[in-house]
């Protein structure tokens, strides 16, 4: 079975919400990442601009190659998706991230 990996983010780039596939890619729990900013969630490839783009045109990205550091401290091939998402309550600006292991560049690699 293949659970989609997802994170939600405000406009200021900080977590407001990740599915439980998140934190058994990533082995870290809701309450560990929500309210951070995404660049003190992890360091490495700056996803920043790519994000605030989706944000001020609405754009989408899609398949962006990257190696993150997963549960365990591994690191490992992922590809990134990310698209603005109706509001929520209060909060009239989000974006949803999309992560998938990058099976194929991993056996390449």
């Amino acid at each position: 079975m293949i659970c989609s990996v997802m994170m939600i983010l405000d406009r200021r780039l900080r977590v407001l919400w990740i599915n439980d596939s998140f934190s058994a890619l990533f082995g870290v729990s809701a309450d560990q990442v929500t309210g951070q900013s995404l660049s003190e969630l992890r360091p490495g490839p700056n996803l920043e601009p790519l994000i605030v783009g989706t944000i001020a045109s609405g754009r989408q990205f899609n398949d962006i190659k990257l190696r993150m550091a997963l549960g365990g401290g591994t690191e490992r091939p992922v590809k990134v998706s990310g698209r603005r998402i109706p509001p929520i309550g209060s909060e009239s600006l989000l974006v949803l991230l999309s992560f998938e292991e990058d099976a194929a560049a991993d056996r390449a690699g």
